[in-house]
């Protein structure tokens, strides 16, 4: 026993130090949002049937919306799609002429412009 916490001790701090690289890939949770800016010119970009809207966050002064992981908010463009405007029952995105509203349960063509 008298070499056991010594042991033990050891064990741990290698267990730290051998997990510290795992630990880099972490997003920062401090880290102040940004939104998403235009995509750059000649960006490859996702068919607005890709996006899946998981969550929608309507407050006061701003709303938001989860679109595939990303918090995104009115104007913002995620995977080349813009979002034009959320609302209590969906998520309007819009590229090119084609406009889709979004759903906690799939997406529909709303209208050609």
């Amino acid at each position: 026993m008298k070499y056991g916490f010594s042991v033990v001790v050891a064990i741990l701090s290698w267990a730290c130090v051998a997990g510290a690289d795992d630990l880099a890939d972490l997003p920062d949770p401090t880290r102040p949002y940004v939104a998403a800016a235009e995509p750059a010119a000649g960006a490859q970009t996702a068919k607005p049937g890709k996006l899946k809207l998981q969550s929608i966050m309507l407050g006061p002064g701003s709303s938001y919306a989860i679109i595939n992981g990303q918090r995104v908010s009115e104007g913002a463009y995620i995977e080349g799609v813009r979002v034009e405007s959320i609302q209590p029952d969906g998520v309007m995105v819009a590229k090119d002429r084609e406009r889709r509203l979004l759903t906690l349960g799939g997406s529909q063509i709303v209208k050609q412009r």
